[in-house]
């Protein structure tokens, strides 16, 4: 066999064999999947995406996803997602447990209220307060009250209204408000953000036409949406009712009234 042809065989052995290593690094044909876009403009926008060992696993833009996880590889799924510079980034091996962290991983930062605290909310909706020191003298919203105890502020922070609400003797019925017995006498009571416009389900508390018909009424917030709804709850059937027969001061008032018939 001649030089030249040796030659060729070599050259054509080491050809295939270059070809072979270069398709062996990729994934099989319809297993990588497309990019997504890891554009951001703050932390709501980014996602995680797959999990550990998918390919493209990671943090991408949530309107933009790739089209799959694109088969086995080696890639470690973040914890969670930050925009940091314009780009969806992984966050890696923690918790976030403060508004310090929350700020940091890129989420989202909400201006404070009237008598409330600037806030940091996660993707997957958990509330985060920028706890400022010596700011203020008065009780923010959701927050307790009372003159006439030395561990809480003695008002609410201006925008704020005072609500007693242990016990809260009142029944809203169709945005009307009826009270059960004297009003409550306690010396304890929650600083609540009435009056902007919303009826509000607070963490410490719900807003309704009794405590905050500014906000309420018209809404479908009372506790009975018709008189109707009243009579065949079991508030009245179970204990009112009696209690309008036999107890003072109860007996007589107007609420007594609604299901006589």
């Amino acid at each position: 066999m001649s030089k030249t042809i040796i030659a060729i065989i070599v050259i054509i052995i080491v050809t295939g064999l270059g070809y072979w290593v270069y398709q062996s690094t990729l994934a099989p044909e319809g297993e990588v999947a497309s990019e997504g876009s890891k554009d951001c403009v703050n932390g709501d926008d980014c996602v995680v995406f797959g999990e550990t060992g998918d390919c493209n696993c990671g943090c991408y833009n949530k309107d933009n996803l790739p089209s799959g996880t694109g088969g086995e590889c080696f890639c470690a799924a973040p914890t969670s997602c930050k925009c940091a510079n314009g780009k969806c980034e992984g966050v890696f091996g923690g918790e976030i447990n403060n508004f310090d962290e929350c700020v940091d991983a890129g989420y989202a930062i909400i201006p404070p209220t009237p008598g409330g605290y600037t806030e940091c909310r996660t993707p997957d909706g958990r509330v985060f307060y920028l706890e400022e020191i010596n700011v203020s003298l008065c009780a923010r919203d959701g927050e307790v009250f009372s003159r006439v105890s030395d561990e809480y502020f003695d008002s609410c922070c201006e925008g704020l209204k005072e609500w007693i609400p242990i016990p809260d003797t009142r029944f809203s019925i169709a945005d009307v408000c009826y009270e059960i017995g004297p009003p409550s006498e306690s010396n304890i009571g929650l600083c609540i953000k009435c009056g902007d416009g919303v009826c509000e389900n607070h963490l410490n508390y719900d807003e309704n036409p009794c405590n905050c018909p500014e906000d309420c009424a018209g809404k479908n917030k009372s506790h009975f949406s018709s008189i109707e709804e009243f009579c065949q709850s079991n508030d009245w059937k179970m204990s009112l009712s009696k209690a309008c027969e036999e107890q003072e001061p109860i007996k007589g008032s107007p609420i007594c009234e609604l299901c006589a018939f």
